[in-house]
């Protein structure tokens, strides 16, 4: 056991060298600044969830409901009549989906949408999965983790460099 960066206090260590109620306020603030930037939720807005078996969905759904419940959002998965949609990607996804995009030459991001997880890692969505015991599927982002690993720094650079691409 290490000492957490944020509390200074003895316990199990996840990503960022935090323990887990520091990881979990880090992550949630910084879900809420990426939400308000991309235009926000409203109080009783009609949401469009895409959901699926994995982790990234399983932590969308928890941090929905953590930090959203207060807004009464209607949130369903099938209907047509929605506001925004949400989708339950992380920072790789959204590199990995952008690069693909390029190659196909597609349009990435539509206006009424909200990437609910873009500032988080898949590093942090498995280290949320663990704490809050959240089952689901892992995506590996082998070649992204490849170019990371060679060149620290690159994911980050990579998604700023998405959305100055956007705008």
């Amino acid at each position: 056991m290490n000492l957490c960066q944020k509390c200074k206090q003895e316990k199990e260590l996840f990503s960022k060298k935090l323990c887990s109620s520091c990881l979990l306020i880090v992550l949630e603030k910084r879900i809420k600044k990426s939400v308000k930037e991309q235009g926000g939720l409203k109080r009783e807005e009609k949401i469009r969830l895409l959901i699926n078996d994995s982790v990234e969905s399983k932590v969308t759904e928890y941090f929905l409901e953590k930090i959203y419940s207060n807004l009464k959002l209607k949130i369903n998965i099938e209907n047509d009549e929605y506001d925004k949609t949400i989708l339950p990607f992380s920072s790789e996804k959204i590199i990995d989906a952008f690069l693909k995009t390029i190659f196909n030459n597609e349009l990435f991001k539509q206006k009424k949408q909200i990437i609910f997880l873009e500032s988080l890692t898949m590093e942090e969505l498995k280290d949320v999965a663990e704490i809050k015991k959240l089952n689901g599927t892992i995506k590996n982002y082998e070649l992204l983790d490849k170019i990371e690993k060679d060149y620290p720094g690159s994911k980050h650079s990579l998604l700023k460099s998405i959305k100055i691409l956007e705008n």
